[in-house]
């Protein structure tokens, strides 16, 4: 420490001794900091942080597309679809908007034989229908079952994934006239066909009946495609 010329008069003020070259130093970091935020500051914004689809939004995985139906939700309207992905011998479930990029997606190791969309419980949005071929818990049997899921905020979620129902689906969708109903096609015995109707109870479906009988696939198939919303 030193003391002024001009202080020798008073003994209680003290000034701390200046570094000269710690001065120089401190105001060349500030400089620095000040040019580099200024830089950041009046930078232009990238035009994927404008688009709020483009931050969440993953390029289009590769493979080749199985299955595709338009899906239409709240925040966004693309498709929904079914790929293979011969790398990881694999397949996905995913939501794409009209861009061509994947939001979400699920895995699966089990073949696909089915995808539909439809709003089962009309609130606005679609429910995809997923017609997988796999083993359950409760049915350790290898068959066709009937999966659904919802697109929340852009994300797939479980709907209702069935361990199997009255007989093997062939096909399945929303029912066009009823709210919170499944129609199917079902196959009884080795030749003939059957449109089954489900309802929603609580967190499942029950079996409600079927609705006739049918000699041939392409017989129940046109009455079918007159039941469900597409």
């Amino acid at each position: 420490m030193y003391f002024p010329d001009n202080k020798f008069e008073s003994p209680y003020n003290i000034y701390p001794v200046v570094d000269k070259k710690l001065q120089t130093g401190l105001l060349l970091t500030a400089l620095i900091i000040f040019v580099i935020t200024g830089i950041a500051f009046l930078s232009p914004v990238s035009n994927h942080t404008q688009n709020t689809t483009s931050i969440k939004a993953k390029p289009l995985t590769e493979g080749k597309v199985l299955f595709s139906q338009p899906v239409h939700e709240a925040m966004f309207s693309g498709s929904a679809l079914v790929r293979s992905l011969p790398a990881n011998h694999a397949l996905s479930l995913e939501i794409c908007n009209s861009s061509g990029y994947t939001y979400d997606k699920l895995m699966f190791s089990e073949p696909v034989f089915q995808l539909r969309k439809g709003d089962l419980n009309r609130d606005g949005s679609d429910e995809i229908f997923l017609g997988i071929i796999k083993k359950t818990k409760f049915d350790p049997v290898l068959k066709k079952r009937m999966f659904i899921f919802s697109v929340d905020s852009l994300c797939l979620r479980p709907f209702f994934l069935s361990s199997r129902l009255s007989s093997e689906p062939i096909d399945f969708g929303a029912s066009r006239s009823t709210k919170n109903q499944i129609i199917t096609i079902e196959k009884s015995g080795t030749s003939t066909f059957k449109i089954g109707v489900y309802s929603r109870l609580d967190f499942g479906f029950i079996f409600k009946g079927y609705k006739k009988t049918y000699n041939t696939l392409t017989e129940c198939q046109r009455d079918f495609n007159h039941e469900i919303y597409q």
